[in-house]
C-alpha cells in the first residue's frame, strides 16, 4: 500500500477511535479537516446567468498562475500540495422542488460550508429566454412554448424570483452566522466591463494575475472564441460541448443576448414576467426594477 494511503488510513482510524469517545471535534484533526474543507469557494448561479464564461476565464486564471495545463483545470483536477483555490460551480435548486426542500445545502453548514460565494444573476427576461433553450433543446425536460415555458412554476419566472427572493435571503444570513463572503455579479455588468469584472473576481478567489494576463484571459473569451471552442469540442468538457452538431440549438453558448425580446414574446408575455418580479426588494437591489 502507498505511504499516502497508509497515512490516510492512519488518520481514518484515529477519526473512528475520536468519533467513538466524542472527541473527534475536540481534537487537531477535525481542526485542521474543518479549515481545510472550508477553504474553497462556490459559484452559485441560476441557470444561463454566465457561469460557463466566468468558470472558463478562472480556469484560465488557474492555468496562468500555477503554470497547469488547462485542460486539467477544466475537468478539476486538485493539486492538493498546491496553493491553487478550489472552486466549486452549483446552481443550488432543482426545478420541480421548492427551494426549501433542494438548495445548497452545504452553504449552511457552520464548519464545511464555502469560505465565499460568488452568486451570479441576470436580467430575468434574458434568464427566460435562454433557460428555454437549455430545457427544451438541451436538456429535453421541457416540451411546449415559450409563452407556457414562463407560466410554469416549476420553470419558468416565478421559480427564478424564489431563486432570487431565497439565496439573497440566506447569503446575507450565513454571513452573519457564519462569516461567509459573497459577491453577486450581474451577467450584463461582465458584458460591459469584462476586464474589470474579472479582475475583481480573481482577486475574490486569491487568483490575482497582472493586468495584461488578465487582459490575455479576456481575448481568450470572445462570444465568438467561445463559441468556435464548442463547435470545436476543443475540450472535451461536458459543460462547454454542444450535444448535438447538427442542431445548433443544443450550443451551450447561444447568441450573447442579441436577440430580440419581441421575436419571443407578446406584450402580454413581458407584462407577466415583468408582474412577477417587479415587487420584489431584491430585484431593486440588483438594479433590475
Amino acid at each position: 500500500m502507498p505511504c499516502n494511503n497508509l497515512n490516510h488510513f492512519a488518520k481514518l482510524c484515529i477519526k473512528r477511535s475520536l468519533n467513538r469517545f466524542n472527541l473527534y471535534k475536540k481534537s487537531p484533526l477535525f481542526i485542521n479537516q474543518m479549515r481545510r474543507d472550508r477553504d474553497y469557494y462556490t459559484v452559485l448561479e441560476f441557470p444561463k446567468c454566465g457561469r460557463t464564461w466566468l468558470r472558463y476565464m478562472i480556469n484560465q486564471a488557474e492555468s496562468f498562475k500555477y503554470d497547469i495545463p488547462l485542460i486539467n483545470t477544466m475537468n478539476d483536477v486538485q493539486y492538493p500540495e498546491s496553493k491553487l483555490p478550489r472552486v466549486f460551480y452549483v446552481h443550488g435548486f432543482s426545478p420541480e422542488f421548492s427551494l426549501k426542500d433542494k438548495h445548497y445545502k452545504k452553504l449552511f453548514n457552520k464548519y464545511f460550508g464555502p469560505n465565499s460565494v460568488i452568486f451570479m444573476v441576470r436580467n430575468p427576461i434574458r434568464v427566460m429566454i435562454s433557460y428555454y433553450h437549455q430545457c427544451v433543446y438541451r436538456n429535453h425536460i421541457y416540451n411546449g412554448p415559450i409563452n407556457d415555458f414562463i407560466r410554469n412554476p416549476n420553470y419558468g419566472i416565478e421559480k427564478y424570483v424564489e431563486y432570487i427572493e431565497f439565496y439573497m435571503k440566506n447569503l446575507a444570513f450565513v454571513k452573519n452566522q457564519n462569516g461567509t463572503k459573497y459577491k453577486i455579479i450581474k451577467y450584463e455588468d461582465l458584458q460591459m466591463n469584462t476586464f474589470d469584472i474579472l479582475k475583481q473576481v480573481l482577486m475574490f478567489v486569491d487568483l490575482d494575475l497582472d493586468d495584461k494576463s488578465v487582459s490575455r484571459i479576456v481575448e481568450n473569451s470572445t462570444f465568438k472564441k467561445m463559441q468556435e471552442i464548442e463547435r470545436m469540442n476543443k475540450f472535451k468538457v461536458p459543460w462547454i460541448s454542444q450535444f448535438d452538431h447538427n442542431d445548433n440549438r443544443t450550443a451551450k453558448v447561444r447568441n450573447g443576448s442579441n436577440e430580440e425580446v419581441t421575436s419571443y414574446f407578446s406584450k402580454s408575455d413581458i407584462d407577466f414576467i415583468n408582474s412577477k418580479y417587479i415587487n420584489c426588494k431584491y430585484f431593486t437591489e440588483l438594479g433590475y426594477n
